[in-house]
């Protein structure tokens, strides 16, 4: 199951403390929508800075993130 988060660093950093909290096995992959302000995680896993308005809507996003590589972080 893939768990989806929007929004930026602070966002994102909640949803994966909470995951890491839950000691969850296997790990569950998490993808990253940057939709805040700071999307420092985001330009970091290679999703880059900003979306455009095409970007973030769903229809155009959702193949994107089926699609996307898997990588792995440690916390």
């Amino acid at each position: 199951m893939l768990h989806q988060v929007f929004g930026g660093d602070a966002t994102t950093n909640r949803v994966l403390q909470a995951f890491y909290d839950m000691e969850l096995h296997p790990t569950p992959l998490i993808g990253v929508m940057p939709l805040g302000t700071q999307v420092n995680i985001s330009i970091s896993l290679g999703w880059g800075n900003q979306l455009s308005d095409s970007d973030s809507k769903p229809l155009f996003f959702m193949p994107k993130l089926r699609d996307a590589e898997v990588i792995l972080i440690d916390r």
